[in-house]
């Protein structure tokens, strides 16, 4: 049992690497991952065509709003993430800050509609 375990411990490295590549994931949101996490979408004749991942974690969802309005404003070098200060007001920048200082909660009437719908069960490998 003993070698079980050191070798669950030896394929946790390329598994958190793998799963980083192909995934984009960050490294916060991979740390957040917990068993049930991922669901496989089939299309009618059972072939899957899409697999979600859901962490507890998201993007930059620590950031102060100051930061994240910073980033919007003068994008982030070497990403891809653009600067917006040529294209949106002081107020829009503002608005997309506070939205994504919000994205991971659902709004109110979302909320109360989403919690009598059950969860579907866990998607079968």
């Amino acid at each position: 049992m003993e070698s079980l375990a050191a070798l669950a411990r030896l394929l946790q490295d390329p598994c958190y690497l793998v799963l980083s590549f192909l995934s984009g994931a960050r490294d916060s949101e991979i740390k957040h991952l917990r068993r049930g996490s991922l669901t496989i979408e089939r299309d009618a004749d059972g072939t899957a065509y899409r697999w979600k991942m859901r962490s507890l974690a998201f993007k930059a969802e620590d950031d102060p709003a100051g930061v994240t309005y910073w980033k919007v404003f003068h994008g982030i070098r070497m990403t891809g993430m653009p600067s917006f200060h040529h294209t949106l007001s002081e107020q829009q920048i503002w608005e997309v800050t506070l939205f994504l200082q919000n994205m991971d909660k659902p709004a109110p009437k979302a909320a109360k509609a989403w919690k009598p719908i059950p969860s579907p069960a866990p998607a079968q490998a």
